[in-house]
């Protein structure tokens, strides 16, 4: 992934028949911009971002339909999350994980375990349908049972059933539990605009440069150890990690900041990605490196996604001796011949924690990608 940022921006010319609109005219199902260049899609009084631009153009061909409202009222339609890939249209998988799988109601994902029921549904292209979902993007996501036959997903039904956005996030509304977010309040730059939010942090664009940005989050930080502070040669790019323990407790702070383009005509100089990840107790992540999703806690099983530019050796290493001094087994080790991933499993009953680890796919250049995953289940 090459990409100087996890976020989109859609920089594009709009069709002439793009006009201004009031807030108060808009109707579930318009998609809308303001000055800048990121395109949203309105239901019901809030608004929702599309990842990129292939999110985008699973559900629409141009940008013909898009209208312009005012930054002043753009600001007042509260941001409740982001669009996903239409079901039927596309097939998905993580960047750190080979899996594919298909999109249903709720956006929930359902895995096709072999090319042949790949083929079976999908059709001899089936692999042209498949797009990579950053792993930041993925908790937009829910992984729900297998496909076993090609009648367990009728495409044609389904893409007749989710043939607009506002369709497919309807039902995800109506079938989830609101996630728990935190209460802290999040340290914002003045010099910078918020184009996303999600449970655990948010993206931004901002008129400073990488070093007064970094500094001014390091003075924010007082009272945290910093972890991990690591640039590109160039310095287009840059990773900072603070982690904090509060009694039994421990909070990562991360942030990603990467240099806009010079080609682009936009104002900003950086755009970067703030999280902060509170850990129940027990729970072990590596301390010199970055999380900038948010982890998904479901039926036992705790996920989460560490990026580092730590090797893999050293990791594992950690893993190791921080384990076996607070009561974990002694580790386990795998490989796999087709991927290339390490795993590390160790055991505190009624746990068992495993540590998923892949040093060849990489953001920018900059920070090797660790996938790491922490189950947790119940044992006699």
């Amino acid at each position: 992934m090459k990409h100087a940022l996890l976020v989109f921006l859609f920089i594009t010319l709009l069709s002439p028949l793009a006009f201004t609109v009031h807030a108060k005219e808009l109707s579930t199902g318009s998609l809308i911009k303001g000055s800048g260049s990121a395109v949203y899609l309105y239901i019901d009084g809030k608004r929702f971002a599309f990842p990129n631009e292939k999110v985008f153009f699973s559900w629409y061909q141009n940008f013909d339909t898009v209208t312009t409202i005012s930054d002043q009222e753009m600001s007042a339609i509260p941001l409740a999350g982001n669009a996903t890939y239409r079901p039927g249209k596309q097939l998905v998988k993580m960047t750190t994980n080979p899996k594919v799988y298909a999109i249903n109601e709720g956006n929930v994902l359902h895995w096709i375990p072999s090319e042949a029921l790949a083929i079976e549904t999908f059709g001899k292209d089936w692999a042209q349908m498949v797009h990579d979902v950053p792993d930041t993007f993925f908790s937009d996501y829910n992984v729900g049972t297998n496909i076993n036959s090609s009648s367990d997903y009728p495409v044609q039904t389904i893409l007749e059933t989710f043939n607009a956005p506002e369709k497919a996030i309807e039902k995800t509304i109506a079938s989830e539990t609101p996630a728990a977010t935190s209460e802290a309040k999040r340290p914002i730059p003045s010099s910078a605009v918020v184009t996303h939010e999600y449970n655990v942090g948010y993206w931004a664009s901002s008129t400073q440069p990488i070093p007064q940005l970094a500094q001014w989050f390091e003075e924010q930080s007082a009272g945290w150890t910093k972890q991990l502070d690591v640039s590109k040669e160039d310095l287009t790019s840059r990773v900072l990690n603070f982690t904090k323990s509060t009694g039994d407790h421990f909070t990562h702070r991360s942030l990603f900041f990467t240099k806009t383009p010079e080609t682009t005509s936009s104002t900003y100089q950086t755009e970067f990605i703030f999280s902060e990840v509170a850990f129940l107790p027990g729970y072990l992540a590596y301390p010199k490196a970055i999380i900038l999703d948010a982890p998904e806690q479901k039926n036992g099983t705790y996920d989460f996604t560490q990026f580092t530019t730590e090797a893999t050796s050293t990791v594992l290493d950690w893993y190791a001796r921080t384990g076996a001094a607070t009561g974990w087994s002694a580790p386990t080790y795998q490989t796999d011949p087709l991927n290339p991933l390490y795993r590390l499993t160790m055991q505190k009953e009624p746990q068992t924690m495993t540590v998923e680890a892949v040093t060849l796919i990489r953001i920018n250049d900059l920070v090797y990608d660790l996938n790491t995953r922490y189950s947790t289940t119940s044992t006699k």
